[in-house]
């Protein structure tokens, strides 16, 4: 079974506890600190849409509505239902409270994320007994890693290595010393995980503590294995209940929009198999650098290239599966890298094929290449094993002597190898050198270099700046073994190349103050009364002004418009079909946001081209619709729109004759419309809009988007955190502050 393991007389105190936590605050604000500093400027994602979109949740968080619809965004969205916008994350809504999203503010989401991975992964192998200089040093090597380089622009990505070490922690307790303060702090961090990280990343979770369970269950002795099943059933019930409470307002969310966007049917076979980890993208182990090739493995996305843990961590994983271990706790975390690994390769693998066909939930997201989260998660806890055994063996199997050796012939085979292919790479970076401005920031100046210089120069490099470190390592783990200077070395490796990664993936020339200058110039922090005269097509003219700054204009000044962009994968499918219409699209495009068409063509059977009218036309299916609207008088409607907020839309107007109009907000089926506060049907019009017959007369129109039963579930859910909180804080006053220990 998945034992226990012995708990060993270590010197763990709280003033060597809060030095480690200080130490990875210090460690992490240095290695990411182009993130904290005036070079700091997130790409594509994380501008283009994290940073609009939490700007947009936040504003309605702070100004006391929910954030259930976007007008700006793409002509409307329900942004409750987007798993990625970041309405159901606890830390967004927490952030909420104190403003709207900054560019300072994402910047401080994305280090939160980094550094509480880093102390995840020290609680839990503190938890396990592992000397604290070793604890440190795989702490520092989950918290530098190459995965949360890559993914720092993809927020969802990093959130789930952040929360991914307490899930695994809480739920190994959970099985070996059942309890119901273990089921509910587990259930919370698995909330955390749920609300915050990719979708794939927690379906993938899921089967990792499935795989806990039946190992634990076929490896429990046959006599006490019916006492295990009773005793932890109910515990499992109370975490599923607990997990819904708190989950409640995003699955019913996520139930109602993913059959409304063209990816909840789930993922191609083409789309599941998309960006897998390149097999030649191992060598990042030890030569990260080289990955970084702008053209060589295209087949693979650039942020999702880097399995970097670190060199010494590296080499004291591969020493550890050359160890016969008697922990059945290690012996599964060399199976769970193996197969996180395969499946990271998708159909160099194999497996991510079986798993898409066989198993649920698995073809429902892209990107194979993630799975390298949990082999790098499980080639940590590997090393920092290996390195506590050696520490505790009376006579040491120094393993890494060997792998050393293996690996520093490997090296020179490289060195050989790029310096034959690299041909003179000191004209290159010259070259790189006189091509760059001379006040050119420093990020844009190394990414000119990058972009200059082949794989076999960065091959090269990378296998350079290795070789200090192979001698320290060779002078403190193997000449003579001295920790100190294996942990201070090793952290001083990971450090060097995480601030290289940095530079290379996630910054850019622009600064923190010019970005945040551009958004604070060009946006509303109220809401302002939408123009009812002014086109869509207008509105839309200056939304590509800043496009690679801060993304579309429109989610920030807040007229009601549309770009050519996607800005999210999570698109309506009936916006899709209506842009996707060049008939349509060129037409509705000239209208304002709310108008009186005074001509109806049949969506199936409109012409293939139109010839320019001053008349506005809708698009309707309904053959009803289509005479009534043809025969209705023109121009009889004069409108107001006498209240607004993201969620409303309340008009006043008076008609001479029963008329009909189109509101240009794509429809959703929780939108309501009514008249003088009595209901009427809202038509689908130009595919995806929201269309009414209105009588003549003066009278009020109200659209509403109303979500009651998702207001409910979010009030169950604030009071289940309280509880859960409420719980938490008697405890560990109960058990003084002791609950993170390792029983005795």
């Amino acid at each position: 079974m998945i034992n226990e393991l012995k708990s060993l007389p270590l010197p763990y105190t709280r003033k060597k506890d809060l030095f480690a936590i200080v130490t990875l605050l210090i460690i992490c604000l240095v290695s990411y600190w182009p993130l904290t500093f005036h070079v700091f400027s997130l790409k594509n994602d994380a501008l283009t849409y994290f940073l609009p979109v939490r700007y947009q949740v936040s504003q309605s968080f702070y100004n006391g509505y929910f954030p259930f619809w976007s007008p700006w965004f793409n002509l409307g969205t329900p942004l409750h239902g987007d798993m990625q916008s970041g309405v159901w994350n606890p830390v967004v809504q927490l952030f909420s409270l104190f403003g709207p999203y900054t560019l300072y503010t994402l910047q401080i989401e994305t280090l939160l994320y980094l550094y509480v991975g880093g102390i995840g992964m020290y609680v839990l192998l503190r938890y396990f007994s592992i000397h604290p200089l070793v604890n440190l040093l795989c702490a520092c090597a989950y918290m530098l890693c190459g995965f949360n380089n890559d993914s720092c622009q993809f927020l969802q990505w990093i959130s789930g290595s952040a929360f991914l070490p307490f899930v695994i922690l809480f739920y190994y307790r959970l099985l070996h010393t059942p309890s119901f303060t273990l089921a509910i702090i587990f259930s919370f961090f698995l909330w955390l995980l749920f609300a915050s990280a990719n979708p794939g990343e927690f379906v993938v979770t899921l089967y990792l503590l499935a795989a806990m369970l039946i190992a634990k269950m076929l490896t429990t002795q046959k006599n006490t294995s019916i006492q295990f099943l009773k005793k932890t059933a109910g515990l499992h019930v109370v975490s599923v209940v607990l997990f819904i409470c708190l989950a409640l307002p995003a699955i019913l969310s996520y139930m109602q929009f993913l059959p409304l966007i063209e990816r909840g049917s789930g993922a191609s076979y083409e789309d599941a198999m998309s960006n897998p980890l390149h097999p030649l993208l191992t060598i990042a182990y030890i030569a990260p650098l080289s990955v970084f090739d702008s053209t060589r493995f295209q087949i693979t996305d650039g942020l999702e290239r880097n399995s970097w843990f670190g060199l010494f961590t590296f080499i004291f994983f591969l020493s550890a599966f050359f160890i016969r271990s008697s922990t059945k706790w290690v012996r599964f975390c060399k199976y769970a890298f193996i197969i996180s690994f395969i499946f990271s390769l998708g159909e160099w693998g194999l497996l991510r094929i079986i798993a898409y066909y066989a198993l649920p939930l698995m073809n429902t997201f892209r990107h194979p290449a993630m799975a390298k989260l949990f082999s790098t998660f499980f080639g940590i806890m590997l090393a920092a094993f290996y390195l506590n055994e050696q520490l505790q063996a009376t006579a040491p199997q120094k393993k890494h002597d060997k792998i050393f050796r293996i690996l520093l012939i490997l090296i020179i085979c490289l060195g050989v190898i790029a310096i034959l292919k690299s041909g003179n790479i000191f004209q290159s970076i010259s070259l790189a050198l006189q091509n760059a401005n001379n006040h050119q920031a420093i990020a844009i100046l190394l990414k000119t270099i990058k972009n200059t210089l082949s794989f076999y120069n960065l091959l090269l490099i990378s296998l350079v700046i290795q070789i200090p470190f192979l001698i320290f390592f060779y002078r403190f783990a193997i000449k003579k073994f001295n920790l100190k200077g294996i942990v201070y070395t090793g952290i001083i490796n990971l450090m060097v190349h995480a601030l290289l990664f940095t530079f290379f993936t996630i910054v850019k020339k622009d600064s923190a103050q010019t970005i945040q200058a551009i958004i604070d110039s060009n946006s509303r922090k109220d809401y302002p009364i939408p123009s009812l005269t002014a086109t869509l097509q207008k509105n839309s003219e200056d939304g590509m002004k800043y496009y690679d700054e801060i993304g579309p204009l429109n989610m920030y000044n807040k007229k009601i418009g549309r770009i050519d962009d996607r800005i999210s994968p999570s698109n309506l499918l009936l916006q899709n079909k209506f842009w996707s219409d060049s008939i349509q699209r060129t037409t509705v495009m000239q209208y304002p946001l709310i108008y009186q068409p005074d001509t109806a063509i049949s969506l199936t059977n409109k012409p293939a081209s139109l010839i320019p009218t001053t008349k506005k036309i809708v698009f309707v299916d309904d053959s009803f619709y289509i005479a009534s609207i043809n025969n209705q008088f023109k121009n009889s409607v004069v409108l107001s729109l006498s209240h607004f907020t993201p969620n409303a839309f309340h008009f006043t107007y008076s008609a001479k004759n029963n008329t009909f109009l189109v509101l240009s907000q794509n429809y959703y089926p929780l939108w309501q419309a009514g008249i003088d506060g009595k209901t009427i049907p809202i038509v689908k019009v130009n595919s995806s809009f929201m269309g009414v017959a209105i009588p003549a007369g003066n009278h009020r129109l109200h659209f509403d988007f109303r979500a009651n039963h998702i207001k409910v579930a979010f009030i169950i859910s604030i009071i289940t955190t309280l509880l859960f909180f409420i719980y938490m804080v008697f405890t560990i006053i109960k058990k003084r502050g002791r609950l993170l220990q390792q029983p005795l």
